[in-house]
């Protein structure tokens, strides 16, 4: 899903909107996003899930073509954990299939 996706979701709920109107509206959302991220660490998105900053140590890997060392310094990456209220809309069984019996008619 990309911005002019989501913003025609947002013209559909408010139809009185642009589409370049539209478009702002989520680019400062996703833009509020960042900015929580990089000063709190942490975003929460009711009914959808928690996104926060997670700090990786730093490390020591292999290069495995030539098997020397190679030093990975300390870095920050988005992890996402979904809410309960959306794993348990993704999971829902689907509607059992209606079979006729066989034998005469």
């Amino acid at each position: 899903m990309c911005n002019a996706y989501l913003a025609v979701k947002v013209r559909d709920v408010a139809p009185e909107l642009s589409q370049e109107k539209a478009l702002a509206i989520v680019r400062g959302v996703m833009r509020g996003i960042q900015v929580s991220l990089e000063s709190r660490g942490e975003v929460r998105l009711s009914g959808v899930g928690t996104i926060r900053v997670f700090v990786r140590p730093a490390r020591t890997r292999r290069n495995p073509k030539t098997g020397a060392a190679v030093n990975l310094q300390p870095s920050k990456v988005a992890r996402f954990r979904t809410s309960e209220t959306l794993v348990e809309l993704l999971n829902v069984p689907p509607p059992p299939i209606a079979v006729r019996p066989r034998g005469r008619k």
